[in-house]
């Protein structure tokens, strides 16, 4: 099992779902799923935001972080 200090090197994806209007935070584990179907993502975070215009497609955005320095993240 990752301990936490090496789970704090892994990159973590964050998406929006209009669905449950919630804010999705989660990294990957490296542990085996429990059906064989891939890799266990921990649920480190979740919020709920409120979507303008519900029922409007809000898109696909994707942002990569490549490094964090003392300024942040480039």
């Amino acid at each position: 099992m990752a301990s936490e200090a090496s789970l704090a090197l892994e990159p973590v994806s964050i998406y929006i779902s209009r669905a449950t209007q919630k804010l999705y935070v989660r990294r990957n584990t490296h542990r085996p799923a429990p059906d064989g179907g891939g890799e266990v993502f921990d649920f480190s975070i979740e919020f709920r935001v409120a979507i303008r215009n519900p029922d409007k497609p809000i898109g696909t955005h994707v942002f990569t972080a490549v490094a964090r320095t003392d300024a942040g993240l480039r």
